[in-house]
């Protein structure tokens, strides 16, 4: 699903030469002094190689992924490519491998699901917070995800470095009925968190693809047996015409990119005027 920020990137630029960009995978490219674009990628330093790729396994559910992506900022600063932004493109980490189960959330009222690679509990559907784990057997949980962005946050500000660490939701496509409802209410639960501190950032990835152009916000409704419950699902206008690889049609990648030239120029101190 990440790639559908970067192709989204690229079809803005054939639309508008304004928005200049040099899309990667691997390894960062050089900043061209005498025509200066945007630089978006897909990359992480493993070692002493550089990665194309990041998931949960190697973001958030273990202490060596929060290392690996502090030594990915740390390098990156120390070899004169320092980081304006990183976040993680979330593939279907909160619906897939494993589907709802476990235990009944007594307060939501919904099964969780969803996958934990290399979490200390292995491959397992996960919740909330930590209260959730007698629900799912699961230690990892969405505070997991918000603590480890937290602490790239504490890392940049402790070092000194510029760097802004942004929170991001994930996918609306597929997994309707009460997936997509445990989805919906994983995708609130960061909205929340970030609305707690001005210093949080948010790209809200889901809430950019579930509005067409129009504003026209794309709904399910899945029956939990008692009561009727809506939840976002990917709009059709973002679905048509998918471009290859992203899970995301053309609309839908060219609307990622302008949320995403909008809101780095928003960091770089533009007042949206």
């Amino acid at each position: 699903h990440s790639s559908g920020y970067r192709e989204g990137l690229k079809l803005l630029e054939e639309l508008d030469s304004r928005f200049a960009v040099t899309v990667f995978t691997g390894v960062p490219p050089a900043a061209d002094q005498g025509n200066p674009k945007l630089r978006f990628g897909s990359f992480r330093r493993q070692g002493n190689y550089w990665s194309d790729s990041a998931g949960e396994s190697t973001f958030y559910t273990n202490e060596n992924a929060i290392d690996g992506i502090k030594n990915t900022i740390r390098y990156c600063h120390e070899n004169d490519q320092p980081l304006a932004v990183i976040g993680f493109g979330w593939c279907w980490d909160m619906t897939w491998h494993n589907g709802p189960g476990g235990e009944l959330d007594p307060v939501y009222k919904v099964h969780w699901a969803g996958s934990s690679e290399e979490g200390p509990d292995g491959d397992q559907r996960w919740g909330l917070d930590a209260g959730d784990y007698a629900l799912t057997g699961n230690r990892v949980c969405m505070d997991t995800y918000l603590n480890a962005v937290e602490a790239y946050r504490q890392f940049c500000r402790e070092q000194g470095y510029d760097t802004v660490p942004i929170f991001t939701t994930g996918p609306v496509d597929g997994y309707e009925g009460e997936n997509g409802f445990q989805r919906e209410i994983k995708h609130q639960y960061i909205r929340d968190f970030v609305a707690a501190d001005p210093g949080r950032v948010l790209f809200d990835y889901a809430d950019i693809l579930v509005h067409n152009n129009a504003g026209e916000k794309y709904e399910f409704t899945w029956d939990d047996g008692e009561t009727p419950r809506k939840h976002a699902q990917i709009h059709p206008d973002n679905s048509k015409d998918e471009v290859d690889g992203t899970h995301i049609g053309r609309e839908g990648c060219i609307r990622l990119a302008k949320a995403m030239w909008w809101m780095l120029a928003r960091l770089q101190g533009w007042n949206g005027e």
